[in-house]
């Protein structure tokens, strides 16, 4: 199975912008527009009903935003949904904002290796380094900075493995603010190491996938870094470098979602997260579905937040199981 679970392995992808922000890093740093709050959400669609993203912020800090990023998949085997925490405001962008004014000094005087052209409301971006080629063809309120259309592509360098290219053309949504509690402690689980038991359930019986290891490593606040090594996974290989925020990480959801009814729902995805009951052991189960149809579960220590199991399902092929070990 090739497909990557939306907290534990979080998938790499081509959301609206793979470096969370539209311009490029760097310069000086521009206040953060006032509409940008905790609980602000944000979401796009591609308008066929195959690609949908949404961004919800759960932190501010001095003049930078944090939170989600969700972006959603549809395929003939049913949702795959990739959860990201990031910068949403780096001080010039974010993957839903560009500052009017960074968009202006950024035209005059782009950075070695970019390409820029544009006029109030339009820009066009083009980044080429080692990592590839990033073009963005961007629509934005001139006066908010509010992103309204985006096109997005990445191109790998040559040489660098099989060639492969990505693009998505997403289209805005909904801006709304949703009833949300700041929480700026990271539970005791994000603090901590961990590993999962990887096992697929199909139809011939379960069979071993391997084993994923999530270490702290440091970071810069709000934003925890972890290293994530897999052992004996095959294809399934996440980023060995990812990041959590208080509310989630790789292997942790804060205790205090919990008692959320229903803890996030994002109707422009038809996304929706809640708990589903508790197992004998006391732990909580959230369940995440699309369309109404379940398709990840994971049971949650209402103490620590650790995440001790979860549950991929992929209709017709089977279901992946990550199991934490003692």
């Amino acid at each position: 199975m090739k497909k990557l679970p939306w907290l534990l392995l979080v998938g790499a992808g081509l959301a609206l912008a793979q470096a969370g922000g539209l311009l490029p890093p760097g310069g000086r740093a521009y206040p953060r527009p006032s509409w940008i709050q905790p609980g602000l959400l944000v979401a796009y669609t591609d308008g066929v009903g195959q690609t949908a993203a949404a961004y919800l912020v759960t932190r501010v800090a001095g003049g930078r935003a944090y939170g989600l990023a969700l972006t959603l998949f549809q395929s003939e085997a049913g949702p795959t949904l990739q959860v990201q925490a990031e910068p949403l405001y780096d001080g010039g962008s974010g993957p839903f904002v560009v500052h009017p004014a960074a968009v202006r000094d950024f035209l005059q005087n782009p950075p070695p290796g970019v390409q820029a052209m544009g006029v109030p409301g339009q820009l066009g971006v083009v980044i080429q380094d080692p990592d590839g080629v990033t073009k963005h063809a961007v629509r934005y309120d001139p006066q908010s900075g509010l992103v309204t259309e985006v096109t997005s592509s990445y191109r790998a360098p040559a040489g660098v493995g099989p060639r492969r290219s990505v693009a998505v053309h997403l289209v805005l949504a909904g801006r709304r603010r949703v009833a949300w509690r700041v929480v700026e402690a990271f539970p005791p689980a994000a603090r901590a190491a961990a590993r999962y038991q990887v096992l697929y359930a199909l139809a011939g019986g379960t069979a071993p996938g391997g084993t994923v290891t999530v270490t702290p490593a440091g970071g810069t606040p709000p934003l925890a870094r972890y290293r994530v090594e897999a052992a004996g996974a095959g294809e399934l290989q996440p980023p060995s470098v990812q990041y959590g925020l208080p509310v989630m990480g790789p292997h942790y959801l804060h205790p205090a979602l919990l008692a959320r009814t229903p803890l996030l729902q994002v109707p422009e995805l038809g996304l929706v997260f809640q708990v589903a009951g508790r197992d004998p052991s006391g732990a909580v189960w959230v369940a995440a579905t699309a369309g109404g149809r379940t398709f990840e579960r994971l049971a949650v220590d209402p103490q620590s937040g650790a995440v001790l199991e979860q549950e991929i399902a992929y209709p017709g092929m089977g279901t992946a199981i990550y199991r934490r070990l003692p």
